[in-house]
């Protein structure tokens, strides 16, 4: 299943990643891992696009001490235009997050306080366990169809040992990447996994690097 997974999101198959996510709410996010606020660090908005930067505010000795909330721009949603589409916990800041130095232009920087609070809610709301307001914080990047290609391939994964109980669990793995046929490239990371109805499935917001 996680196997899976990880070729799923390489290949960018948003069916697959469908299928291996779990449904229900509560299982989509689990227990917060904040017990106290984070420290706040730098956000960066970039047209349609923004991060949030924290380090801290959990005891877990399995997730590295810093965070990237990545958010997306919903228009439609005038009280939270901004959506979380990941929570990237990191020992360095993955490639794939794409992100400038700095907000560019005056409306980028008007939209980081926006972006902010988008987050601060996202982080109360989990930790009093309200998912209904998460899911309305969460853009579903994998129930959107995209077809789009990636220059990446996958030449193979490894995987530690299982830890957990209760029906969640956490995976270290290894992931041997190619990039655009000829750049190999490393990942080592974690997910976390959750039984749903006696099968397991992979939160697409949880990975480590």
């Amino acid at each position: 299943m996680s196997r899976q997974f990880i070729g799923a999101l390489v290949r960018n198959d948003r069916p697959t990643l469908l299928r291996l996510a779990p449904r229900r709410l509560e299982n989509r996010w689990g227990k917060c891992p904040f017990t106290s606020d984070p420290k706040l660090g730098k956000v960066v908005v970039d047209k349609s696009k923004a991060g949030v930067f924290f380090s801290g505010g959990h005891q877990d000795s399995a997730l590295p001490q810093k965070s990237l909330f990545v958010l997306v721009l919903v228009r439609e949603d005038q009280e939270y235009p901004w959506k979380i589409r990941s929570l990237l916990w990191y020992e360095r800041v993955p490639q794939g997050a794409r992100l400038p130095e700095r907000s560019i232009t005056n409306e980028d920087r008007a939209n980081e306080k926006v972006a902010l609070r988008c987050v601060e809610d996202y982080i109360r709301a989990w930790r009093r366990s309200d998912f209904a307001l998460m899911d309305r914080l969460t853009y579903h990047w994998i129930e959107f169809s995209d077809t789009k290609k990636r220059p990446i391939r996958l030449r193979g994964v490894s995987f530690g040992n299982m830890t957990g109980g209760g029906g969640e669990a956490r995976v270290n793995f290894t992931a041997r990447l190619r990039v655009l046929r000829v750049i190999p490239y490393r990942v080592d990371g974690m997910l976390e996994a959750v039984k749903e109805d006696g099968k397991w499935k992979v939160r697409e917001s949880s990975i480590a690097f």
